[in-house]
């Protein structure tokens, strides 16, 4: 059983200006691993993907904990997406008997059900924070 804890804070500039580069990292990553997975049918692992993205400025604009976090969920999420095809190639319904759709939305289905939460509608999700890179004037500001 994992236990997790959940801090909502007000928004403030710089934790909005840190998820929008976990953003534009996660994104980034996402389309490296998307184009190597669909051009040459290879799909990346964390370690190549860390090594072709450890130079780019997105992932320089984060600590390097953070972005390596990133790129793990990165992963994280894809393994699940192919588990969720898995699954639905074995028995196409839901686990209350309800049937995914197999058109053209059949994908974005697969996705929503294999990860809930991760599609948001202004594009910030969640980000790994190491404590080490909170200043105390931040820690100050949030309690």
């Amino acid at each position: 059983m994992r236990l997790t804890e959940i801090i909502h804070v007000n928004p403030l500039e710089h934790l909005t200006n840190l998820c929008h580069l976990a953003k534009n990292l996660y994104n980034l990553g996402n389309w490296y691993l998307r184009q190597d997975l669909f051009n040459l049918n290879n799909a990346l692992s964390y370690y190549d993907l860390n090594f072709m993205l450890k130079h780019e400025k997105a992932y320089r604009n984060l600590p390097s904990q953070t972005s390596q976090q990133i790129l793990k969920l990165i992963i994280k999420n894809w393994k699940s997406y192919f588990k969720a095809i898995q699954d639905y190639r074995l028995n196409p319904r839901t686990s209350q008997g309800l049937k995914i759709n197999a058109d053209v939305n059949g994908a974005y289905n697969i996705m929503k059900k294999a990860f809930p939460n991760s599609i948001k509608v202004d594009g910030i999700e969640a980000f790994g924070l190491m404590p080490q890179i909170i200043q105390q004037n931040i820690v100050d500001t949030l309690i």
